[in-house]
């Protein structure tokens, strides 16, 4: 009547979401999306950075020294005739060098029973190899000989870069044929030379 009649909305439509309400909560939902990322991202980081200065505290490894071996392993100390004689060696020091990388760290000690066999070390396969890890000092004593034999003895200085010098002079010790027992007291400010702490290179000797 002189108004016009409201239209109502098709059948099967009803109300939607403003698309403006719908992007807010995208942006919303991205937004902490990229929040979480940069936590995580910033976690992360911390926990390398962690690990990292306690690596940088930690004291570096030095590589273990080892003697490189020869022919024949040493004598066991139960083998028949040892243990009733010694022989005590010492040498002079190895000169240092202006290279610290040449200096000497240690000192391998070799001996056969073969003359002259030794200064073929460590490529001698008659030899034996006294000590695993290389000695410090300048003097030892050899507890494992057996009586009867004639040992030639040599020592070689060896580098922080695990590099053998050239083999002292020959030393020859010949063990008594008897058994008997010296004073266990007359040789005891020696090292042994078979342990992880003793000597050097050009053996002076005597045999007992």
């Amino acid at each position: 009547m002189g108004t016009s009649p409201k239209t109502c909305p098709p059948i099967g439509t009803g109300y939607r979401p403003h698309r403006s309400v719908k992007l807010v909560w995208l942006a919303f939902l991205m937004l902490a999306m990229v929040s979480c990322n940069r936590a995580c991202k910033s976690q992360g980081n911390l926990h390398q950075e962690k690990a990292a200065a306690n690596r940088a505290i930690e004291p570096a490894r030095e590589p273990v020294l080892i003697c490189p071996p020869a022919g024949s392993p040493m004598l066991d100390r139960t083998a028949p005739g040892t243990g009733d004689h010694t022989v005590s060696l010492s040498w002079h020091a190895s000169a240092a060098s202006s290279d610290p990388r040449n200096n000497a760290v240690g000192y391998c000690l070799y001996r056969t029973t073969i003359k002259d066999a030794a200064k073929k070390i460590p490529n001698c396969s008659n030899c034996e190899q006294i000590n695993l890890t290389p000695l410090s000092g300048t003097d030892c004593v050899d507890d494992r000989v057996q009586n009867g034999k004639t040992y030639y003895y040599v020592v070689a200085a060896i580098s922080p870069r695990r590099e053998l010098s050239i083999s002292s002079n020959q030393a020859v010790a010949v063990i008594p044929q008897n058994r008997k027992k010296l004073d266990p007291d007359s040789s005891s400010s020696y090292p042994l030379c078979r342990g992880p702490d003793s000597p050097a290179p050009a053996p002076t000797l005597e045999s007992r």
